[in-house]
């Protein structure tokens, strides 16, 4: 019995310390893959790049823009609201997001901003529409809409008048969709939570003949917002940092390709 109990003892002993060596590898390679360079060499050069304030409209060129913890904001093209991805159109049935996808025609929906706390959307054979930014401090219109993955993310609705006019514009119907705008102060997603954490597992061994299998060797194909200059033939291994600003920095890959979040 004695001779028992040893055993399992040290089997558990073992085990504790075969987590805590695996443990503590995670810990050591996160640290390793954070850390900031010291130096630096130039691998391209940024061309240009484009916002898309609602979520498969029409993109921006960016003349100056902002690099926040939540997306890219303009600045000096009218109002600084505009940030990228933050209106979104979505089901009022069942709350799923729409995207050009399924309606090639929301690509063609512009949106501009001449003042602060007021955005213009305008769209072929459709009249102007203004449209106040919602205040964020009103609570009776806080809802949500499901993206990826049925990914159950909070809005705010942008009230009857612009859900009129999407759907008219979209489904040729008087309802049928709602506008939503992105809270600033809402938790973002957990990268380390399923299912997201699946996708960093397959992202962290993500090669260049991976992507290219995909994408083919189309050099916008990675990512419409950016467009590089100058970039070449980068090396396989993914997690490259690029500078791209004193203050900002992407991870680049192949093409200097930036992976921001939220696709078309």
């Amino acid at each position: 019995m004695w001779y028992i109990h040893v055993r399992m003892g040290g089997s558990l002993v073992l085990v504790a310390g075969l987590g805590l060596l695996v443990w503590w590898e995670s810990r050591r390679r996160n640290r390793r893959r954070l850390q900031v360079p010291t130096q630096w060499r130039q691998v391209g050069k940024l061309a240009s790049l484009t916002v898309f304030p609602l979520k498969s409209g029409r993109g921006i060129p960016l003349k100056e823009g902002e690099c926040t913890e939540i997306g890219l904001r303009t600045l000096g093209q009218g109002a600084s609201h505009l940030r990228d991805r933050f209106f979104v159109i979505y089901g009022d049935k069942y709350f799923d997001h729409k995207n050009a996808k399924t309606y090639p025609k929301m690509v063609l929906i512009n949106i501009s901003s001449e003042k602060e706390g007021e955005v213009t959307f305008e769209a072929p054979g459709m009249p102007a529409l203004k449209l106040q930014v919602p205040d964020h401090d009103d609570k009776t219109n806080d809802k949500y809409c499901l993206l990826w993955l049925n990914d159950k993310v909070k809005t705010f609705d942008c009230g009857e008048e612009v859900a009129s006019w999407m759907s008219r514009y979209i489904l040729d119907k008087e309802s049928g969709v709602r506008l939503g705008y992105h809270l600033e102060h809402v938790t973002q997603r957990n990268a380390y939570k399923p299912p997201w954490s699946a996708f960093r597992v397959f992202y962290d061994k993500l090669r260049t003949k991976d992507i290219n299998l995909v994408c083919l060797p189309y050099s916008r194909a990675l990512d419409s917002c950016l467009e590089a200059d100058g970039c070449g033939q980068l090396s396989e291994s993914v997690g490259k940092i690029c500078d791209v600003s004193a203050t900002v920095l992407l991870e680049c890959h192949d093409y200097c390709k930036g992976y921001g979040y939220g696709s078309g």
